[in-house]
């Protein structure tokens, strides 16, 4: 009676023995198991994460250098290509004036429109020394003198055909002091001659580059004496769409180019009026037409503030 009693408490206590057991084995291996595997995905997204990050960063760099790339790499090209064209344009402006024939006027006046010729009048009667920048063959300067009131005149220009075509222009028709040379505004840097009291600007400005055309613009304003006058003639204001349609192609900006050739800086009248009024008074502004160009051509008479 007795060991039937001893083995029904051994059994008792092994069953509970073994459930308690098999609890601490279930809750604990659950427990080690579900630490393995959230600890695993952890490492494996950190892992990941920093993986994608890098990944994303150097794509952002390689995007950046690329956009960068692209960015500077056409606006080098569009640099490089502007300067060849402006560079053509004076070869361009070599040939028109090799076809140019010397002829003795015979004491014939010079003349452009009648428009034109009234305000260059004005300008020319209150200036004694003038600076004809951009002069081509001189034909504006030579009109200023035919006034009969200035004393001297200086013609500057890139095209080497044009200067020697007005020297020898000036000689058969017998128009003193008036002196020409080739160049631009850097003929200037070590320039210790007295102000001019006035300067030409005969469709100059609105065939530049813009930073060649601002470098010039300041470089005259300071060759110019206290209230001395500038004439400026610019061509007809277009329309970006009439220049393509009439066959110019848009370089940058408010450049166009015709076969390779910078021709045009459209600007409109406003804009040009509000960069000259820094430093100048607007004394005239007219408007004309040439009966072989479209458009109206615009004339400011500027006074140096």
């Amino acid at each position: 009676m007795v060991i039937p009693l001893v083995l029904f408490y051994m059994l008792f206590f092994m069953h509970y023995f073994f459930i308690y057991i098999y609890i601490f084995f279930f809750f604990f291996g659950r427990l080690v198991l579900y630490t393995l595997f959230f600890a695993d995905n952890f490492l494996f997204h950190k892992e990941k994460t920093n993986a994608t990050i890098i990944y994303e960063n150097v794509r952002k760099e390689v995007f950046v250098m690329n956009n960068e790339y692209e960015q500077a790499e056409p606006k080098k090209n569009i640099d490089e290509k502007i300067e060849r064209d402006y560079d053509r344009s004076i070869n361009m402006w070599n040939d028109v004036y090799s076809k140019c024939q010397i002829i003795d006027l015979k004491g014939k006046s010079l003349s452009v429109e009648p428009m034109f010729d009234i305000c260059l009048d004005i300008f020319a009667s209150k200036c004694k020394n003038i600076l004809d920048f951009g002069c081509g063959t001189g034909d504006v300067l030579f009109q200023c003198y035919e006034f009969g009131n200035m004393d001297s005149g200086l013609g500057i220009d890139l095209s080497e055909t044009g200067i020697n075509f007005a020297k020898e222009f000036a000689t058969v028709n017998k128009y003193t002091n008036l002196n020409f040379e080739m160049g631009d505004i850097s003929y200037f840097d070590n320039y210790n001659g007295k102000p001019f009291d006035g300067i030409i600007l005969s469709n100059v400005l609105d065939v530049m580059p813009k930073d060649i055309a601002l470098k010039t613009f300041k470089g005259l304003t300071k060759l110019l004496a206290p209230k001395g006058l500038m004439f400026v003639k610019l061509n007809p204001f277009y329309e970006k769409t009439d220049m393509k349609q009439w066959g110019f192609t848009q370089i940058k900006d408010n450049l166009f180019e015709e076969n390779g050739i910078l021709r045009y800086r459209e600007l409109d009248t406003a804009s040009w009026k509000q960069s000259f009024e820094k430093h100048y008074e607007i004394i005239r502004y007219l408007e004309f037409p040439y009966p072989w160009q479209e458009g109206m051509n615009r004339l400011f008479l500027l006074q140096k503030k």
